[in-house]
């Protein structure tokens, strides 16, 4: 599904695609998996557990939100696991479509 669509239905901004398309950051660029992003939270608090996934990834792929700030790390390129961040909440979940796991 592409960006634009995807968009059509939330409230915020793919991130990590516009960084793509200006060329901040390559197409190809890393992302984490789930054992890393658990490792980092295992080891860091909240806030700088977030700014590790931030400065890893390059940018988050999503963030927006209604009330709430939501932030996602896709672990593939279409968004079907992802870790979702809920700031004010000070919340990070993994999710697949299938489960939610709340990592910290």
């Amino acid at each position: 599904m592409n960006l634009q669509k995807k968009g059509e239905a939330n409230f915020g901004a793919y991130k990590r695609g516009l960084k793509e398309l200006t060329k901040q950051l390559p197409a190809d660029a890393r992302r984490m998996t789930l054992n890393e992003v658990k490792q980092i939270v295992a080891e860091y608090d909240f806030v700088q557990a977030v700014a590790e996934l931030d400065k890893t990834f390059g940018a988050p792929d999503f963030e927006g939100g209604s009330g709430v700030t939501m932030k996602q790390y896709w672990l593939d390129d279409e968004g079907s696991k992802k870790i979702s961040v809920i700031v004010e909440q000070a919340e990070i979940y993994y999710e697949d479509g299938k489960q939610t796991e709340l990592l910290n």
